[in-house]
């Protein structure tokens, strides 16, 4: 004799996941790979201010700093969400129940566009100080105070 039992929520996120703060529970792939890209896309087109000093620093948007959102990563880990090992889905089952798994869409940082943004950040604020220096000469100190020349080595 055999006994056929049912796959609860067979291609389907699990009740208590969610995505951008939307519940995911009981939808198909294609619907949450289409949450999966609005989250996405509202996090690509998200401002950044950056703040130095009194000066307020403004990327237009995450590709101007070299971020990108990976909507299929994220349609990945909700659709494994709760599901593993069965320890670990015992524990997502009172995760799930006691305030839910938020999946976040991972970032990817192009570090070189990240770091022409703040090279160029720090020549509109252009008065950020250098390190100052002790010189001794012999038993005399001689002090060189922080300098706003950017760049520029005391001696």
């Amino acid at each position: 004799q055999t006994c056929a039992l049912p796959i609860p929520h067979r291609g389907e996120a699990l009740p208590g996941v969610s995505i951008g703060g939307f519940d995911l529970g009981g939808r198909d792939e294609t619907d949450i790979a289409a949450v999966a890209r609005l989250e996405a896309a509202r996090l690509q087109a998200q401002p950044f201010t950056a703040v130095a000093g009194s000066t307020r620093l403004v990327a237009a948007d995450a590709a101007a700093l070299g971020a990108t959102y990976d909507s299929e990563a994220a349609l990945q880990a909700a659709r494994r969400a709760g599901r593993g090992n069965a320890l670990a889905a015992i524990v997502d089952t009172f995760r799930r129940r006691a305030g839910g798994i938020p999946v976040a869409v991972p970032v990817t940082i192009d570090e070189q566009v990240l770091a022409a943004r703040v090279d160029e950040w720090q020549r509109q604020v252009g008065s950020g100080l250098a390190n100052g220096s002790l010189t001794f000469r012999g038993t005399e100190v001689v002090v060189a105070p922080p300098s706003r020349e950017i760049g520029r080595a005391h001696v």
